[in-house]
C-alpha cells in the first residue's frame, strides 16, 4: 500500500525529491506487501500453486494518464480470435465459463488484491 496522504505531504514538504521517489515506488509497486498478498491469495485452491510458483509478482502502475489511455486503446486491438484464444486458455486451465455475476462472486474473496490474482492467472498462461 502507498504511504498515507498525510505522511506523503509531510515528507514532500521536507524534501521535494521525495515526490519523485514516491512516484517511482508507486509505478513499480514497491510498497506492496508480497508476503501478505501471498498469504491471502494462497488460501484459494486455484491461486495457491500460482502464488507459490511466482512469489512477489507485482502489479505495476503507469507513468501518466496518457500511458493508461494508450494501454487501453492498444489492448482493444487484440483480434476477436486472439481474445477468444486467451479466454479459452483460461477456461481450459481453470474451469468452466462464468457469467459476470458468477465471476464477481468467485473473485470477491481475493479482495483487496484482485489485481494480483488476475496477474497470477494471466502469468500462468505464458
Amino acid at each position: 500500500m502507498l504511504a498515507s496522504k498525510t505522511c506523503y505531504e509531510a515528507l514532500r514538504a521536507r524534501d521535494a525529491r521525495f515526490d519523485g521517489l514516491f512516484f517511482l515506488r508507486a509505478v513499480f509497486d514497491l510498497d506492496s506487501n508480497p508476503t501478505r498478498i501471498a498469504e491471502h491469495l494462497g488460501q484459494d485452491k486455484t491461486l495457491r500453486a500460482l502464488v507459490t510458483k511466482t512469489p512477489g509478482l507485482r502489479v505495476p502502475g503507469a507513468w501518466d494518464a496518457f500511458e493508461i489511455t494508450t494501454r487501453a486503446v492498444l489492448g482493444q486491438q487484440v483480434s476477436v480470435a486472439g481474445a477468444t484464444t486467451l479466454s479459452g486458455r483460461l477456461v481450459a486451465r481453470f474451469g468452466t465459463p462464468l457469467t459476470e455475476a458468477a465471476l464477481l462472486r468467485r473473485a470477491e474473496p481475493w479482495r483487496p488484491w484482485r489485481a494480483y490474482a488476475a496477474a497470477h492467472l494471466w502469468h500462468s498462461l505464458s
